[in-house]
């Protein structure tokens, strides 16, 4: 389907002057595409970020930095304004959060009664925090140590 939506709007002259921003919220827990010895399915912290740019060509690349679903609105809003700022918060939107390491919570959710609700319960002997390439085993660290 996405593809015949790219197909329309370049037969209507909207693809080339569109930025498009394809993101997931999470990965896949159940594939292990992703060899580490890491106590935990990698993949299921990568979800799928895709961006065509306004004006972009050429063959598809893979940018392995550091990314995250909370980076969309930058990118969503570079270079169309400056200092841009969240409408209902008032924070400036920014990606400065990423120069720290990222706080990955291994150790999840639990269901309660009702069925649909959820309690978040981090535990930080569990849980690690990552920085750059989220590939490379040596960029993960134990929060609690």
């Amino acid at each position: 389907r996405l593809g015949e939506w790219f197909l329309y709007l370049k037969e209507n002259s909207a693809y080339d002057n569109t930025r498009i921003i394809i993101v997931s919220d999470h990965g896949d827990a159940t594939l292990k595409i992703t060899k580490t010895a890491l106590p935990f399915i990698l993949d299921k912290f990568n979800p799928l970020l895709m961006v065509k740019d306004f004006n972009a060509s050429g063959s598809l690349t893979t940018d392995t930095a550091f990314m995250s679903n909370a980076d969309v609105p930058s990118i969503a809003l570079k270079n169309l304004t400056e200092n841009p700022v969240n409408p209902f918060t008032g924070n400036y939107i920014s990606t400065d959060d990423k120069l720290h390491p990222l706080y990955i919570a291994v150790s999840g959710t639990s269901r309660l009664d009702p069925a649909d609700a959820v309690q978040i319960k981090l535990d930080p002997r569990q849980d690690y925090y990552v920085h750059d390439n989220i590939f490379n085993s040596e960029n993960w660290e134990k929060a609690e140590q």
